[in-house]
């Protein structure tokens, strides 16, 4: 357990802006810190303190936390804890102990925890502590759901600090699986005709690996199923790998030339089989790369019906197991593979030495590279692009043939042909590419000078029509199974290309349909290395909030029986004559600070909207709202809803938890739902008045929208009183300190806010007693400009006060 306990070496050091904790537990070196509880499986591992109910606990059943030594808090009693719950709204109250065994349950002190990570701090030197001695604490109580017995969810702290927040800890969410343990055997869930599973010894003698013994027997395309179960508590969980879709996998077998292609599948049970990610083993350990980039189905299956002509997108952001082919189109395998470990983002093994860049070709000197048969298709070089024409009468493996070339002149235009060796490539082909139109897939086989051809894996990528760089990665995929008429080669007895003369690259658009009509672009190819990285977009305004001044240009729509407008006060609203129909919408877009397209983060913002609202001319109305992101997927499948009543303003709550799913409904961007709904990536609203009966009427009048916490606008509002308060430096360009005395002890919270009124910052410092406090912030990161800050004592916002930001 790393628990570090830091000790000042000078006054001034401990109090001034470059104080350090007094203790930090990270949780990651996998040994349980807790006292004995059989009401509670308490894990420490993969960086985490993990507290499982089993469903036993009483009402108040306790888990200990030990310090590992004593601790002197009169000075500073501050705690901070990283945590967070499987189930929202979950309870953690939070008990320091003396080693008298006196604890501080006089002022319970209780965090609402959600299912993303949030820090909170905990002042006991501001509380009523009891008969606790500060000066000699030694451990910390746990209580979940204090007062409510049976809970089955599970809690998890990242880390806890006595003193100061630390800097710099990163929470990692990688899966990894070292095939060691029984669970890990019980990971491989499914019974495969002709295959058994065992654990063996490993490569270095002392770990142990999961091999899978063929006796000749299996079937074609029979997969392995290896179900996503993370240690330690070995529960089936849905795996989000959309950051870094890679998996690596140390294998080797008995049988040099077996084929093992790996799919992904995701929760609705649509799987990678568009891609068909396969690699050619040999019998020595190697660790194996599998990219699932844009991953996507062409198989019709229950999932996906209509996979065939319209494939499925695989979610990426919860994969459940993986599916294992082991000489998938054939079968018939005798022998052994042992699989040493599977690691989702990251080598364990390292990556080794660079690829090198072997070979670029940017499309702008007119050298058409690219030589028949074209029947069905146009090749052209336009505009610093290869331009793909197809006219609707391409053959199902219609071939394009791309030759390496070289300039031998001033004018850059001769051309003569290239054998290239693409074994320092690692075998990595990288395009840039778009369709104008319609996805379209394009597959791509090396071809060496003997004329054999990577046909046995068929690398495939499904193109769209915004502009990103596709990887072929051939490494172990050099096979020839002798579907392009080479003599002798079958995919039983595997011919392989020579990767180190390889002359051209054969193209197939829409291999095994063919029937190409539409455009696609290549912007540039390049051998070992891509020539650029499309970054990510990034992810929008964590607590996005909008007051709706002049909001009138970024409101759009066109509802029958429903007028939407925006007033001079701020003011956005629907008004309803009666006749509306069903589904009418009007969509709010988001802006930023200077009045552009904004972005808002819903997941990071606890998935929660408040909007301030209030109806007149009726009773009451049903309001829905949708998220839209910036791909045009919205919640169609799961918009949250709320009964809009009374004149009086009242801040409504609309939670999107476990609502990201667009069914594909009112011409959306998803043609075959559920489609996922980026959360971290909103850009507008969707307003939907009484949308399941119509007759909308009345009149809706919205106040603000604000993400992640409500907002206080009202002019006429009762603010809370502080005795005092100043921010210093003002102007401030790093740190600010915030000071202000209470009268009475009081729950607090400070938030800032941008020109806007979305809120950038949020700090929750918990109970407070009577007197005098101080809190830096850092704001080094914030823009230069004006803020507003707004201290919230027992849940009621204080006067804001501004700041200004250099």
């Amino acid at each position: 357990m790393q628990k570090l306990l830091l000790l000042c070496v000078a006054t001034l050091l401990c109090g001034g802006l470059f104080a350090q904790p007094i203790f930090v537990d990270q949780f990651d070196d996998d040994q349980v810190t807790t006292g004995d509880t059989d009401k509670f499986d308490v894990t420490e591992a993969n960086g985490e303190l993990n507290i499982a109910g089993n469903g036993t606990n009483g009402p108040w059943d306790i888990v200990y936390y030990g310090f590992g030594s004593t601790l002197d808090l009169s000075e500073n009693a501050k705690v901070f804890i990283r945590a967070r719950a499987s189930v929202a709204g979950t309870q953690l109250r939070v008990d320091l102990a003396d080693t008298n065994n006196a604890n501080t349950d006089a002022a319970p002190q209780t965090i609402t925890l959600t299912g993303e990570y949030r820090v909170v701090e905990l002042d006991f030197g501001s509380i009523d502590v009891g008969s606790v001695d500060l000066s000699s604490v030694n451990a910390m109580y746990f209580f979940i759901n204090g007062g409510t017995a049976g809970f089955t969810g599970q809690v998890a702290i990242d880390y806890i600090a006595i003193g100061e927040e630390p800097a710099g800890v990163i929470m990692s969410d990688i899966y990894q699986d070292h095939m060691d343990s029984d669970s890990s055997l019980a990971n491989w869930v499914n019974f495969v005709p002709g295959f058994t599973r065992e654990r063996r010894t490993g490569p270095d003698g002392d770990s142990t690996v999961v091999t899978l013994v063929g006796d000749g027997t299996a079937g074609p395309w029979t997969p392995h199923a290896y179900a996503l179960r993370p240690a330690p508590e070995f529960i089936q969980t849905n795996i989000d790998m959309s950051d870094n879709p890679l998996i690596y996998v140390k294998m080797r077998t008995s049988v040099p030339g077996t084929s093992l292609r790996i799919d992904v599948q995701d929760v609705d049970n649509i799987s990678s089989i568009g891609n068909a990610i396969t690699r050619i083993l040999t019998d020595e350990y190697e660790v194996y790369e599998f990219d699932f980039t844009g991953a996507f189905q062409t198989f019709p299956t229950d999932a996906c019906p209509t996979a065939d002509v319209d494939p499925c997108d695989v979610n990426l952001e919860a994969i459940k197991e993986l599916l294992i082919y082991v000489n998938g189109g054939t079968g018939q395998f005798a022998g052994t593979i042992d699989v040493d470990w599977i690691s989702f983002g990251v080598n364990l093994d390292g990556e080794g030495p660079e690829a090198e860049l072997v070979y670029a070709d940017d499309f702008d000197n007119n050298v058409l590279s690219f030589v028949g048969p074209t029947d069905g298709f146009e090749v052209t070089e336009e505009g610093g692009n290869l331009v793909i024409n197809g006219d609707g009468t391409s053959g199902q493996f219609g071939t394009i043939s791309y030759q390496w070339h070289e300039a031998t002149d001033d004018q850059d235009t001769a051309f003569v042909s290239q054998v290239l060796n693409v074994d320092p490539a690692q075998g990595k082909v990288f395009i840039r590419a778009r369709t104008l139109g319609a996805p379209q897939t394009l597959r791509i086989d090396l071809l060496d000078t003997a004329g054999l051809a990577t046909n046995f894996a068929g690398l495939t990528k499904r193109i769209t029509n915004e502009w990103a760089v596709y990887t072929y990665d051939f490494n172990g995929n050099y096979g020839d199974a002798g579907y392009g008429g080479a003599e002798g080669c079958t995919p039983q007895a595997l011919c392989f290309i020579d990767e180190t003369a390889v002359r051209e690259i054969f193209f197939y658009v829409r291999p095994g349909e063919g029937l190409f009509d539409g455009t696609i672009e290549i912007d540039w190819l390049s051998v070992g290395q891509p020539l650029s990285v499309d970054p990510p977009s990034e992810p929008g305004v964590v607590n996005y909030s909008d007051e709706l001044n002049d909001v009138g240009e970024f409101l759009t729509g066109g509802p029958s029986g429903v007028t939407f407008g925006a007033t001079e006060d701020g003011t956005f609203t629907l008004a309803g004559d009666g006749t509306s129909p069903t589904y009418q919408q009007v969509a709010l877009l988001l802006r930023d600070e200077a009045g552009n397209s904004g972005k808002a983060d819903v997941a990071g913002s606890n998935d929660i909207l408040y909007v301030r609202a209030r109806l007149t001319g009726d009773d009451e109305a049903v309001l829905r709202i949708d998220l839209i992101d910036e791909d045009n997927f919205q919640t169609t499948n799961a918009g949250a809803a709320n009964t809009i009543a009374g004149e009086d303003f009242v801040v409504y709550e609309f939670n999107y938890a476990n609502r990201y799913e667009d069914g594909g409904y009112g011409g959306t961007a998803c043609s075959n739902g559920p489609c996922p709904v980026d959360a971290q990536r909103i850009t507008a609203l969707n307003f939907y008045p009484d949308p399941d009966t119509g007759g909308f009427e009345g009149t809706i009048e919205i106040d603000y929208v604000a993400f992640g916490e409500p907002l206080v606008v009202d002019a006429a509002y009762d603010f809370a009183e502080l005795e005092s308060m100043r921010l210093f430096p003002n102007p401030a360009t790093d740190v600010l300190a915030v000071e202000y005395d209470l009268a009475t002890a009081s729950s607090i919270s400070v938030s800032l806010f941008d020109g806007l009124g979305r809120r950038v910052m949020v700090r929750d410092f918990g109970q407070r007693g009577e007197g005098n406090h101080f809190h830096r912030l850092d704001v080094s990161e914030l823009a230069t400009g004006n803020y507003y800050l707004q201290v919230t004592v027992n849940g009621t916002p204080a006067r804001a006060q501004t700041l200004v930001k250099k």
